[in-house]
């Protein structure tokens, strides 16, 4: 090892361009599907996003169809909908947020689907889940 230090030099703030700074309801919105489970409460929860999409309807028909085992086997037991905005540190639309519990179709071990829930008491007041 070298005793050589390491320095560092500040060279200010880059600016975000213009782009990035227009209106809200100007900017693009995704939709993350996120699936989570949290067997032991004193843990931190298990999560995981699987995608994102430009529509709500897509991601609920990723969901309900359990495209890439969203699920897991059996591994999680919920999965969340964010609206989240493009850009830096995007906001999170709480009264938009979904939940939804895997639910088995017709009795079978290996097909699931979704379906709406209110949120987990677990999980009230936990946003960014698609995008930290």
């Amino acid at each position: 090892m070298s005793d050589e230090k390491v320095t560092f030099e500040y060279l200010g703030c880059v600016p975000l361009d213009s782009p990035s700074m227009a209106p809200a309801e100007k900017r693009p919105f995704i939709f993350t599907v996120t699936s989570v489970d949290c067997q032991d409460p004193n843990r931190h929860p298990n999560s995981r996003c699987w995608g994102w999409f430009e529509t709500l309807e897509q991601a609920e028909e990723y969901l309900f169809k359990d495209y890439g085992d969203i699920h897991e086997g059996g591994a999680n037991k919920f999965a969340v909908i964010e609206k989240s905005e493009s850009g830096i540190c995007p906001m999170m639309y709480d009264a938009e947020r979904r939940w939804y519990r895997f639910v088995r179709v017709g009795g079978h071990d290996f097909k699931w689907t979704a379906e709406r829930v209110e949120c987990p008491e677990e999980f009230v007041g936990v946003v960014g889940w698609g995008l930290g």
